[in-house]
């Protein structure tokens, strides 16, 4: 892409193009964030469960 041949307004199309891309990718990160968080916490709250069981009454 030849930017110095791009008129503003193919300027400002490629622009927004590439914000919308990144908020994309953005939220993919978010949401693959928060998918692990999760499984974290889940492997967090078995560890705990196994725990308690393991001491005696």
């Amino acid at each position: 892409m030849d930017v110095k041949k791009m008129t503003e307004e193919e300027l400002r199309e490629a622009t927004i193009r590439n914000l919308l891309q990144m908020d994309e990718q953005g939220l993919l990160l978010m949401k693959s964030n928060a998918a692990t968080l999760c499984m974290y916490q889940e492997m967090k709250k078995q560890e705990q469960q196994k725990g308690q069981g393991k001491k005696p009454a």
